[in-house]
């Protein structure tokens, strides 16, 4: 999964978004050539997945530039019941917590979000403080995938809360897949922009999932690009 200024869609929501490191050779072709998708995100949003992933990238504040380090864990929780704009829904939020390290000073980092699902768990709606966002067609992630697929999944439409009555941009999210490091896995990515109301884009982000044969998925990898109060955060997560 996997959408504010610290927490970029991951949904797999989307959690929430990743390509290969450089100065190695890409992975092999796997031998199995189609990999549930939509099995293996439903999979993550009905038992939840967990990950503490290490730290790289950098935090710029106009022309000062310092090197970033830590660790942050990335949740998604089991998915439960709700209501989401007057429909019956499902629910899931993804959390991001940990410490990044930045020129000998710690941050402390800590974001969530909650996505909204059909019974299909195909998103149509995210929430987090100042911002409601909801979808105009149901998203679908694609039922099975091959290395080299891409495709949009859903854009949603943002407001400062749940009256809709002023607009705060919005989001969208779409997939690329590329073999995984591992033998015979694909890896899912799911790429996130977020605009602000004149559709210049403040923020983009990305949740890998590497995805086996039979459809479990496991969180690998996330990237975070946000500037607020000009301070520019880039974050590599693996």
């Amino acid at each position: 999964m996997f959408a504010n200024k610290n927490l970029l869609a991951l949904s797999v929501v989307a959690l929430l978004t990743a390509c290969g490191g450089g100065g190695s050779s890409a992975p092999a072709t796997p031998a199995v050539t189609s990999f549930p998708v939509q099995k293996a995100l439903a999979t993550a949003y009905t038992n939840g997945v967990q990950n503490t992933l290490s730290v790289t990238g950098t935090v710029s504040n106009g022309t000062t530039s310092n090197a970033l380090t830590g660790s942050l864990t990335f949740t998604l929780g089991k998915s439960s019941a709700t209501t989401f704009n007057g429909v019956a829904a499902l629910q899931d939020t993804a959390t991001i917590n940990g410490n990044l390290v930045a020129n000998g000073v710690s941050l402390p980092f800590n974001s969530s979000s909650t996505v909204y699902m059909n019974a299909n768990y195909g998103p149509i709606g995210q929430s987090v403080v100042g911002q409601y966002c909801v979808t105009t067609t149901d998203g679908v992630y694609p039922a099975n995938a091959t290395v080299g697929q891409t495709g949009n999944v859903y854009t949603f439409s943002c407001y400062t809360d749940s009256t809709k009555k002023v607009a705060n941009g919005g989001v969208a999210v779409s997939y690329v897949t590329v073999a995984g490091s591992a033998a015979n896995t694909l890896d899912v990515k799911l790429i996130t922009s977020v605009y602000d109301i004149a559709n210049k884009v403040t923020g983009s982000g990305a949740t890998t999932y590497t995805i086996t044969a039979d459809g479990t998925p496991s969180l690998t990898r996330f990237e975070i690009i946000t500037t607020a109060n000009n301070v520019t955060l880039n974050i590599l997560a693996q």
